[in-house]
């Protein structure tokens, strides 16, 4: 999960071959493609140089669409050798320590043989998603999620379960929201079901324990004024919309934490994956736009000055 690939700007020739490329690419898939090195769209074009008008316009269109998607991102300050060609740049990269590429796409006939880790275009050895099994410790949650939370302006943490009177949770959100603060996201929405929530005392006193928790994590975090965290405490128990999974979910796309966002004990793990398409898009207006039939017990709000 959120590894990244980069593709020789002349390992696609039509705009077919690029529109298949892509798709392996983004928050569906769970892996991004890199813009290496920096003029990388433009060395793309000047491939579709001598191509019909209408393959150009197609050329343009699917990197837009890329762009905005989130398939495609930069990556900057990214060295590169004139001297040398694409490939040999790339593979520098890729087995540096820690690695910048997880994968390279490129064709055969470059001067640097083909080996694990290099693909063609439409190579059947790239999954159609990067989903993984994970030791369920809070350095594993951002390492699965960092593009996300770096480039999402608001993010939904969604966990029927969701315990911050845990240090578990605590610890997990806490790494979680410092990324996504130094990104662009500023409005942090959680989702937890009351009744999960309400085991131990009086419903005063979980809004003020919460609250206090809240209060807590938003200091430990250093997130910027204007940065809005919320709670929302639902009943969904009686309703015909119900939260089961968990995820972290941005308009860009979202994550599917097995056990939500809790640290598990003696190296347990945890399947995450990404949300395909399909799902995202029936996700989306629940928790983004409230079409949902819950009933909001309590939501505690907190903005950052």
């Amino acid at each position: 999960m959120n590894e990244f690939y980069a593709a020789d700007p002349t390992c696609c020739i039509t705009s077919q071959e690029l529109r298949l490329l892509l798709m392996y690419f983004g928050p569906f898939a769970g892996r991004y493609l890199a813009e290496y090195p920096s003029d990388w769209t433009g060395r793309l074009e000047a491939c579709f140089r001598e191509a019909r008008d209408v393959e150009r316009a197609r050329l343009t269109t699917l990197i837009r669409r890329a762009r905005e998607s989130a398939a495609i991102l930069r990556r900057q300050h990214l060295p590169w050798q004139e001297s040398e060609n694409w490939l040999q740049n790339a593979r520098r990269l890729a087995l540096s320590n820690p690695p910048v590429f997880h994968g390279l796409i490129a064709r055969e006939g470059l001067d640097v043989d083909l080996a694990d880790g290099v693909y063609e275009p439409g190579d059947e050895r790239i999954a159609p998603t990067a989903d993984e099994r994970i030791v369920a410790t809070p350095e594993e949650y951002v390492r699965t999620s960092r593009t996300l939370l770096m480039i999402s302006h608001e993010l939904h943490f969604i966990d029927p379960y969701l315990n911050l009177l845990s240090r578990d949770g605590l610890d997990v959100l806490s790494m979680m929201f410092s990324v996504a603060g130094k990104g662009k996201c500023r409005n942090f929405v959680m989702w937890a079901r009351h009744s999960a929530l309400l085991r131990v005392g009086s419903h005063q006193d979980l809004v003020a324990n919460i609250r206090s928790a809240l209060e807590k994590l938003v200091q430990s975090t250093n997130l910027d004024s204007g940065t809005r965290v919320e709670l929302r405490m639902v009943r969904d128990e009686d309703r015909t919309t119900k939260m089961h999974d968990r995820y972290l979910l941005s308009i860009k796309g979202g994550i599917r934490f097995e056990h939500g966002f809790h640290k598990l004990p003696k190296g347990r793990m945890a399947h995450v994956a990404p949300i395909g398409r399909a799902a995202f898009e029936s996700l989306l207006p629940i928790y983004f736009t409230n079409q949902n039939d819950f009933s909001l017990v309590e939501a505690i709000v907190l903005n950052v000055e």
